[in-house]
């Protein structure tokens, strides 16, 4: 088996393990990085910072800070958001492939809760913007909806 299909593989197994339709996780991954478990994205922009965060002792605030606006591996979690969800230790540890699918699909699987009754674009959009947003009727990032939709066929 070569690198990539063992990805897909690690993709659909995390996707059935958090109850989520395979295509969307694997789709999510396409997009967000073209399956490279070893992206990362630094968001200087990024607003939402997790001020009490298990950091390591030996990790410098700033160093944490910059790390929360930092999007990591197949499916571009960001530092925060993993912060968010209760990941201790250094943030980089996303770009390990199975670690990042793990902290990914307990972020969608989150958005599907809250936005899974507003329809998928909703909970597409959320997962990349932190929840959707509507301009004259049209999700703000409906761009980033559709490449998703598209990679899912």
């Amino acid at each position: 088996m070569d690198f990539g299909n063992h990805l897909l593989e690690m993709a659909k197994l995390a996707a059935a393990k958090h109850e989520l339709e395979p295509a969307l996780v694997i789709a999510i991954c396409e997009v967000e990085s073209g399956f490279n478990p070893l992206a990362a994205r630094h968001e200087p922009s990024f607003r939402y910072i997790v001020q009490k965060s298990d950091k390591p002792a030996n990790c410098s605030l700033a160093t944490e800070i910059n790390l929360q606006k930092t999007s990591f591996g197949m499916m571009q979690v960001m530092g925060a958001t993993a912060r968010d969800l209760g990941l201790k230790g250094w943030i980089t540890i996303l770009v390990d492939p199975e670690t990042g699918l793990e902290w990914g699909c307990r972020y969608l699987k989150r958005q599907m809760k809250r936005y899974e009754s507003l329809g998928l674009d909703a909970v597409i959009a959320s997962y990349n913007a932190g929840s959707p947003v509507y301009n004259n009727g049209r999700l703000q990032n409906q761009d980033y909806v559709d490449k998703v939709k598209a990679a899912m066929k």
